[in-house]
């Protein structure tokens, strides 16, 4: 029994390995500062800039896309959660020691609605910049969207949807609703 598990483990090494092998061959412009723990079904999209510091891992079924120009910096240590998505078109950095849990999303771009006679999806994109910062937690389900900063030391809670800035050593839960803009 003991030596089927120490076998299972040594597969599954091979395995966090091997996806770490082809994902640095398939994207040459990514830096990694060290090994990066790639769970099985990670999808990468990548035609700008990414970096990975040491220790970090990426959870089974994570969506990263970097669209052309943009920039996506990860800190050392950062493990982002299963099903996670990052989408970047302009700028995100996450910081050193931070989590997320499963579901979360993290964008730096929101869809222009200005004209109601244009479909939503062929306006314009907003971008901004969207900074997570060191030893910060996001829980379950949180949308982390353009032009949050939030504080080294910061707790988010579950199904939060953060669009402003929360200060270091700060907790934010959700509340409820509120209307943030009248669709024109």
């Amino acid at each position: 029994m003991i030596k089927l598990l120490v076998v299972t483990k040594l597969i599954s090494k091979l395995g966090y390995l091997l996806r770490f092998i082809i994902f640095k061959l398939a994207n040459r412009n990514v830096r990694t500062r060290g090994f990066v723990k790639i769970g099985r079904r990670v999808n990468f999209k990548i035609a700008g800039s990414c970096s990975f510091g040491t220790g970090c891992v990426l959870k089974n079924n994570v969506t990263i896309f970097v669209s052309k120009g943009a920039n996506l910096e990860f800190g050392n240590r950062v493990n982002i959660g299963h099903h996670n998505e990052i989408s970047c078109f302009n700028d995100i950095k996450v910081g050193d020691n931070s989590f997320t849990a499963a579901y979360v999303y993290i964008g730096d771009y929101s869809h222009s609605f200005t004209d109601s006679e244009i479909p939503v999806y062929k306006q314009e994109l907003k971008l901004g910049k969207t900074e997570v910062g060191a030893n910060v937690w996001i829980g379950r389900g949180a949308m982390i969207l353009k032009g949050s900063l939030i504080g080294d030391n910061s707790i988010i809670g579950a199904n939060c949807t953060i669009s402003n800035h929360i200060d270091k050593d700060k907790i934010a839960v959700v509340s409820r609703p509120t209307i943030i803009e009248k669709k024109k």
